[in-house]
């Protein structure tokens, strides 16, 4: 997918990947709330998104607000080897991964599909 295609797409933000914008929004701004609009899902794993979302609330003092989809450009899903037919499903499965707030509780994935459970504290 080209990094900007308006005439498909009409957003610019698709310029820039989503989290690494984030952090440089984080180190330029003060009071911004910083979000996604909608991460998909399906074309990440739920576990770095959680990371993700996490690092940014924490560098940015709690102004993170995430927003996940499932998505709804065919075009990106064989890109990044995946199957656009079934997001809805690799959506589900990927939600029940805690998305932690970076000064909440222990996450886990057991049943996110990761194999054996996993606990690990996020944040300071």
């Amino acid at each position: 997918m080209p990094p900007y295609d308006s005439v498909r797409f009409g957003d610019p933000g698709s310029v820039f990947e989503t989290f690494t914008h984030l952090g440089h929004l984080t180190a330029a701004t003060e009071n911004a709330v910083l979000g996604t609009g909608a991460a998909v899902l399906p074309l990440r794993g739920p576990l770095l998104v959680a990371k993700a979302a996490a690092t940014v609330d924490v560098l940015s003092g709690g102004r993170m607000l995430l927003g996940l989809a499932s998505g709804d450009r065919p075009v990106e899903y064989p890109l990044f080897g995946r199957d656009c037919e079934t997001r809805v499903t690799a959506f589900r499965e990927g939600r029940p991964a805690p998305l932690p707030h970076a000064r909440g509780p222990a996450v886990t994935c057991g049943d996110a599909g990761c194999g054996k459970a996993l606990a690990e504290e996020v944040g300071p």
